[in-house]
């Protein structure tokens, strides 16, 4: 089955509880997993920290917002996703090292 691009707008709280910082760590290790699994493309966050935007990757609109539901601030949030045409990024990956 061929994977798909979403795009996906979270919309955060006016204020920050508490409660909702607290799942910040939680939040950022959540985000590292799916970005070394490589079901996260792309992950932003506004200047304002008002909105993430969230590339995903994934097979059907229903796994991305499986994905999505997944992640511990879900609670808090909402958020839309749009499924892209395309979405072009340049890797930063870095090239393994030459062991001669």
């Amino acid at each position: 089955m061929t994977m798909n691009d979403y795009m996906v707008e979270i919309i955060l709280p006016k204020m920050f509880t508490p409660d909702f910082v607290e799942l910040i760590p939680r939040q950022i290790h959540k985000v590292n997993e799916l970005m070394l699994a490589r079901k996260l493309t792309s992950y932003s966050l506004s200047a304002d920290r008002s909105k993430v935007w969230v590339t995903v990757l994934a097979k059907s609109r229903f796994e991305a917002e499986s994905i999505i539901a997944g992640f511990p601030i879900i609670s808090f949030v909402n958020y839309t996703i749009h499924e892209l045409a395309f979405h072009n990024a340049l890797s930063l990956s870095f090239p393994q090292p030459s062991m001669n």
